[in-house]
């Protein structure tokens, strides 16, 4: 199952908190309506930064040339790589490619949190949640990135808390 779909484009979405989601009706986007053979939406990253920039949330895609250039290439990872997440082989590279990158910084753009972030959060729920809690520890940069993300209930939506620690802090 491929994860660049209709339905994480609606979750990708409400976390970017559209002012009128009914603007954003995916069957008013003619390209999202033509499904590949392997169900992924073409189109995909192009309409989301055309919908943050319709929306005048251009925040999330950058402020400096050189995050915008790292928003745009997550971007074009998420569609290119992270949309087979779910096969064994393509998941443990992403997760390391990841966690690789989050070792020097906050967020996947710099410090700050960008549309990557939020669209890796909607297609990563379902790797991340299937790590066990020795995994999530050997991914330690990922796991922090990913806890920080859920906690914003807009980004999170619908996903459910996930626990990142077996430690309880009182």
């Amino acid at each position: 199952m491929v994860l660049c779909n209709a339905e994480n484009f609606n979750k990708i979405c409400q976390s970017i908190q559209i002012k009128d989601p009914k603007k954003i009706d995916i069957k008013k986007i003619p390209v999202l309506l033509n499904q590949t053979h392997d169900g992924s939406v073409p189109g995909f990253y192009s309409s989301l930064v055309g919908i943050v920039t319709k929306e005048n949330k251009q925040h999330l895609l950058g402020s400096s040339p050189e995050e915008k250039a790292f928003v745009r290439q997550w971007l074009d990872y998420a569609v290119t790589t992270v949309n087979y997440v779910d096969l064994p082989n393509v998941s443990r590279q992403v997760l390391k490619d990841i966690n690789v990158t989050l070792g020097d910084r906050t967020f996947l753009a710099g410090n700050v949190q960008s549309l990557a972030d939020i669209v890796l959060y909607h297609l990563l729920f379902k790797a991340v949640s299937n790590l066990t809690l020795q995994e999530k520890e050997q991914f330690l940069h990922l796991s922090r990135w990913y806890n920080n993300l859920q906690q914003d209930s807009n980004i999170r939506g619908s996903n459910s808390t996930l626990t990142f620690s077996r430690t309880l802090l009182f």
